[in-house]
């Protein structure tokens, strides 16, 4: 269905995620900017949907390159952090 609507999957996706996360609890300064850059970029503030698609669908519309970029580097790093934090207590 097009780039936007992968987009809109992932902050789906990241939505869920950081439903009910406690980011106070991460100490890792740089998950936590990663967190940060995920949400910022995700954010549909002001972002309307005349077309019934979604906001995020919009949202991803919006998007320059720069970041779309910055936001798969943050989703992969971040999701690099979590596979490290996991198998480093097991």
């Amino acid at each position: 269905m097009g780039e936007e609507h992968s987009y809109a999957a992932a902050f789906h996706a990241c939505s869920l995620a950081f439903h009910q996360f406690d980011v106070s609890r991460v100490k890792d300064d740089d998950a936590v900017g990663w967190i940060e850059t995920i949400k910022r970029l995700m954010d549909t503030s002001g972002v309307e949907d005349p077309t019934g698609e979604g906001t995020w669908v919009h949202r991803a519309r919006q998007m320059t390159l720069k970041e779309k970029h910055e936001f798969s580097n943050a989703v992969d790093e971040l999701a690099s952090w979590f596979n490290r934090e996991f198998w480093s207590d097991s």
